[in-house]
């Protein structure tokens, strides 16, 4: 299994091969269909008597068997939000964990920060590579020795699952950061969003409106 998510869009023939095909590889895929019912044109459009819905239907689970998820009743467009576009579950350490076990996690989960859990100061953090890179290497500091809480950037700058792209870009391009911990309602980070995910979004469906 490998650590990348993939959404795709749309139930149609082209997107559940491709879904199904992305599930064998290992990746962990969602589809987006904006019907109620999956199949695309096959599923809404051609009559019965051409082609089965049990047909469909036995394809359909064929394909959910082999790992994928498929999102009904969720069209894709502009007006996406920040819960829309995170990663769920943020990888987590706690503040007495040392940097080079944390590089080591990064490394095996393939990600490029990690959240720091509050530590003595009560107050919750992200260690980016580029905290490494500024607080470890480049004043040659050994990273065993050094605990992921004294070069965690704090506090942790968080947003609502609820805020806009365009609220998020503003406030990521005011605090100087690239990502942004996303909060529940308990104030707990449950997610992580960065420029890539919202350029990626603005790239494949425009500004929003």
């Amino acid at each position: 299994t490998r650590p990348e998510k993939v959404a795709v869009v749309g139930a149609g023939p082209a997107g559940l091969t491709c879904a199904y095909f992305l599930a064998q590889m290992g990746y962990e895929t969602t589809v987006f269909e904006a019907q109620p019912v999956p199949g695309g044109m096959l599923g809404i459009a051609v009559p019965e008597f051409r082609l089965s819905r049990k047909v469909i239907e036995l394809e359909i689970a064929y394909i959910e068997n082999a790992g994928v998820k498929i999102e009904y009743n969720a069209p894709i467009d502009a007006n996406r939000t920040v819960g829309d576009l995170m990663n769920p579950n943020p990888v987590s350490v706690p503040a007495d964990t040392n940097v080079e076990d944390a590089m080591h996690l990064m490394r095996e989960k393939r990600i490029s920060s990690v959240i720091v859990r509050p530590g003595e100061d009560g107050e919750w953090g992200i260690m980016t590579q580029r905290d490494v890179l500024a607080r470890i290497v480049q004043p040659s500091r050994r990273p065993n020795t050094v605990k992921v809480g004294e070069v965690a950037s704090k506090p942790l700058v968080t947003v609502p699952v609820d805020m806009t792209l365009n609220e998020c870009a503003e406030k990521m391009g005011s605090s100087n950061i690239r990502r942004c911990a996303v909060k529940d309602k308990d104030q707990e980070p449950i997610g992580i969003i960065s420029d890539t995910d919202i350029f990626a979004s603005v790239e494949q469906f425009g500004l929003p409106e």
